[in-house]
């Protein structure tokens, strides 16, 4: 389960004194959870990205993977089994 150190370069800006980790890291994480639990998935596009709280540096959060829709796939991400974010990603048919 992964975390992101509070040293990484993308937390410097993001914000100084309150550091958050940024939303687009976190998709990235949902796009390398997609391709291992299904390597031959194609991603097309993010269809819908939801950030329910700030992920905070050194928090270990989980992603989930699942079937959505016909064309979608779904990801959740949790720390300590609290939703912090979710998507759903279009896949080549």
């Amino acid at each position: 389960m992964p975390s992101i150190n509070s040293t990484h370069p993308a937390l410097a800006g993001h914000f100084p004194g309150n550091p958050i980790v940024p939303g687009v890291m976190l998709a990235d994480y949902m796009l390398d959870a997609i391709a291992a639990w299904r390597p031959e998935i194609r991603i097309l596009g993010a269809h819908r990205l939801k950030f329910l709280r700030a992920v905070r540096p050194a928090e270990v959060f989980s992603m989930e993977c699942a079937g959505g829709p016909p064309g979608r796939v779904r990801v959740r991400c949790l720390v300590a089994q609290e939703l912090v974010a979710e998507g759903s990603f279009e896949i080549a048919p």
